[in-house]
This record gives C-alpha cells, sequence and structure tokens, in this order.
C-alpha cells in the first residue's frame, strides 16, 4: 500500500509537511514525495510493488507538466490498457498507465480500471482535480471541506494533521460501531470527515466540491442473474483462478496468508500452480489446539509444496502488540488485530506484499448475519411502532435503525427495477472487474486441498 494526501485551497494554509508525511510512512516507506504550487498541494508515500525504479515516484506528473497524480494500489490489467493509449511512455509502472489513461479520457476511464485504488488527479490548466476510490473500496480515502479548502488523505489522522483541527467524535457513529463493528455510508466517528463512497469520484475546484457521482453501483450486478442455466460450478472456478491470478502481477515477492480455511487453501491452491519456485505461505497458529487451525493449513502446504511457515502467537505477544495494532488502525476496525499480527511476522521474512482472503465472506455470505438480513427484512414491518417509542434503550435503538435501513433498501431497489430500461435486469460483464474478474480463462487449477 502507498500512502496519499492533499488540499485544494482559496488561500494558502500553514502546513507542516513533515508532519504529514510521518503521519503516512508505515504505509509507503520505500520512498516518498511532494507537490505544490501554494494553493494545491500532494503527498505521497511508496511501497514500491510494480517498477521499483526512482523514474516511477509519485507525486508523478507529465511530460508537459500540466498534469499530476498521487495513487495508491494497484491496476490490474494495466498491461492491456497500455496497449490501447497512445503515449510517450518513460516507466513500466501502473501508474503511467492511470496518468495515461485520465488524461486521454478523464472520468470515463474508471470504468476501465480493474483493480483497487485511491488517487487523486490534478489538472494545472483548469484548476480541476478528480479523486476517487475504487468499486468496492478497498483502499481508503477521507476527506474533509471548511471555508478555506478541502483537504484528502488515506488516513483520518492524517487529515487532521493537514487541517490543524482536533477532531469531534460522533456519538451517534461512536454507538454504529460499537454494535456493527463499521459506521454506514460516508460517515466516520469523527464529525468533520467524510469518506469518498466505493465506486465514487469527486471533481474539485478551490475549496468547493463540484461533482460527486458514482462510477459503479453493486445493484446493477443483483438484478438478475446470469448464469442461469450455465455450470455454475466450472463458471465460478474460472472466474476466481482468473481473479486471483490477476493478483500475482508483482516485482517482489510475494507470500499468501495460509489459514487452513476455504478461502485461503482456495488462493494457495491456484495461485503456487501460476508463481515460479515455492509459494511461501504463512500461518498465524496458538499453542491451544481448542483454537488454533493449524493442521489444516499444513495438510494445504503439503499438498501444494508451499514452502509454509507456522507463527505460533504467545500471549504475551498479543499484549505487547496490542497499542501499535490499534495505532495502526487509524480509523478502527472489528478484524484488525489478527491481520496487523501476521502481517508483521511476514515483513520479518522479507516480504512487503502478501495475498489473503480477506473479502471472500462478503462476497459469498459467509458470515452468520448476513443471513440474518432476510429476517430483518421481514421484520422492517415493525419500523414504525419502533419509531413511535421513545426514548428506546441502545441495542433497541440499533435495531430501530436497521429495520428502517433495510425498509429504505427495499424501496429502493424497487424503485430503480420500474425505472430500468429494457435488458438492464442482467448482470453486466463489468460488474465482477472490481476484483479483478474479467471473464473465461482456459485454466485446470485444482481447488480442492
Amino acid at each position: 500500500m502507498c500512502g496519499i494526501a492533499g488540499f485544494s485551497a482559496i488561500k494558502q494554509p500553514t502546513i507542516h509537511v513533515e508532519a504529514i508525511l510521518g503521519s503516512l510512512d508505515h504505509r509507503g516507506p520505500d520512498d516518498r514525495g511532494t507537490w505544490t504550487d501554494g494553493l494545491v498541494s500532494l503527498f505521497h508515500t511508496r511501497l514500491s510493488i510494480i517498477d521499483l525504479s526512482t523514474a516511477a515516484r509519485q507525486p508523478f506528473g507529465d511530460a508537459t507538466g500540466r498534469y499530476v497524480l498521487i495513487y495508491n494500489g494497484e491496476i490490474y490489467n494495466y498491461r492491456e490498457l497500455r496497449e490501447t493509449i497512445p503515449y510517450n511512455w518513460t516507466t513500466s509502472s501502473d501508474t503511467e498507465v492511470l496518468l495515461a489513461a485520465l488524461i486521454r479520457h478523464g472520468e470515463k476511464a474508471l470504468s476501465m480500471l480493474e483493480g483497487m485504488f485511491a488517487f487523486a488527479f490534478f489538472d494545472k490548466e483548469t484548476r480541476e482535480m478528480i479523486i476517487a476510490r475504487d468499486r468496492l473500496g478497498k483502499k481508503p480515502l477521507y476527506y474533509t471541506a471548511d471555508e478555506n479548502a478541502l483537504s484528502f488523505a488515506s488516513e483520518v489522522r492524517t487529515l487532521l494533521k493537514i487541517n490543524g483541527k482536533p477532531g469531534v467524535i460522533s456519538r451517534q457513529n461512536l454507538s454504529n460501531w460499537l454494535f456493527l463493528q463499521s459506521i454506514p455510508g460516508e460517515e466516520t466517528l469523527v464529525n468533520s470527515v467524510k469518506r469518498v463512497l466505493p465506486g465514487e469520484y469527486l471533481k474539485v475546484k478551490d475549496n468547493r466540491i463540484t461533482e460527486r457521482k458514482r462510477f459503479w453501483d453493486p445493484s446493477d450486478c443483483i438484478a438478475g442473474n446470469e448464469f442461469e442455466g450455465k455450470p455454475t460450478k466450472d463458471t465460478l472456478k474460472t472466474l476466481v483462478t482468473e481473479a486471483i491470478s490477476k493478483r500475482l502481477e508483482s516485482d517482489v515477492p510475494l507470500a499468501c496468508f495460509l489459514s487452513g480455511g476455504v478461502d485461503s487453501s482456495i488462493i494457495t491452491a491456484v495461485a503456487s500452480q501460476q508463481v515460479s519456485g515455492k509459494l511461501a505461505t504463512f500461518h498465524l497458529a496458538f499453542r491451544e489446539e481448542g483454537y488454533s487451525e493449524h493442521s489444516m493449513a499444513r495438510l494445504v502446504a503439503e499438498r501444494y509444496k508451499t514452502d509454509h511457515h507456522e507463527c505460533f502467537l504467545e500471549s504475551n505477544e498479543l499484549l505487547d502488540a496490542l497499542p501499535d495494532a490499534l495505532s495502526a488502525c487509524d480509523h478502527p476496525s472489528g478484524d484488525g488485530l489478527n491481520t496487523y499480527v501476521l502481517s508483521k511476522k511476514v515483513q520479518e521474512f522479507g516480504f512487503k506484499a502478501t495475498l489473503s482472503g480477506l473479502g471472500a465472506d462478503e462476497w459469498f455470505v459467509g458470515y452468520s448475519y448476513f443471513r440474518d438480513f432476510e429476517k430483518w427484512r421481514k421484520l422492517s414491518f415493525l419500523s414504525p411502532l419502533l419509531n413511535a417509542v421513545n426514548p428506546l434503550p441502545f441495542r433497541a435503538r440499533k435495531v430501530r435503525e436497521i429495520m428502517n435501513g433495510t425498509r429504505a433498501q427495499q424501496r429502493g431497489r424497487e424503485d430503480a427495477r420500474r425505472h430500468l430500461p429494457e435488458g438492464r435486469n442482467r448482470v453486466h460483464s463489468d460488474c465482477s472487474a472490481s476484483s479483478g474478474i474479467r471473464g473465461p480463462s482456459n485454466t485446470n487449477s485444482d481447488f480442492r486441498p
């Protein structure tokens, strides 16, 4: 990952460059850079994965000096895009491909991208900036605006250093996080800080948002069933294989988290057959047999002949790591501690990029509370009764909010279906591109651990 930050202002603010870059160094320890013309400033810290040369360092500008880009993420189809854009290439990086695509196509380039990204693209001639976030929001991007400037960053703490103002905690959003371990929509724990939504871009000029649009919406993908009457298992296997293959593009060695569960075992199965040499796999194990899955992970590692590492976690290690882990989370996460601890272990072996099964439970409804959503929807008719009762205990208030939300979602879907043109009730081919899945390929990867 990399770190990005910047602002667009109507009068030059007082900023502390070192404090801003220092708050992002842990995201990008390989390089750092800044660009400014006084009223617009861009900051970047780099984790080098593709094109390790200094020629690909950021902020990255074109030969004319008109355009400048800062970017966090990876464009999986950058090689294919490069072949379609006439441009005087100076690097082999996906950063330059993204810059060229934005110069040529503007915001329309967003629908062409397959990958995970958050970026800011500035046109010095028009004084307009585009900031955008990938389809499913894998890369974070926060912003805040006041009477003088609009600022943005990969992390909330960086935003607070840019504007020099203390954050005020939102009591409502704190209750959301305590109940759901997440905060819906664009809100954050800090009142003045918002999120750029997944699949959204903002156009910014001076200190104002001049345009805000979704370039992708998941509802486009769930309005119908493209796979009806087709061999769904084979199709899914092909799509998942291709998605994993796209994520193997790297100029540094890659490792893989291997818990022994379905998701990481499938990734290990596919990746181990496509990398040169042995795939390095890492498992976070516990001494207590009732809590450890290392025996399952070991079976998968043996089958696919990986260079397997079992990292046993002692109770004192977890307690010692807790302060740093919580600090690294920035905006709180309900499931970040184990990933942080294992990532530190992987880093000790010299790896700075890994594959993981994070997100698969969201795609394939792996958590029980996803399956409970239908129950909430059926009970949503009770929400007017709960709305009439005030005050309610905390848990009842949160239940009421969920019910109100499901009723609103249902009404929104019904309205959308009524207004869909003929033919829009089928899944579009670009709907799965957000996770690097593009279509069939000839592969015979064995998923069975």
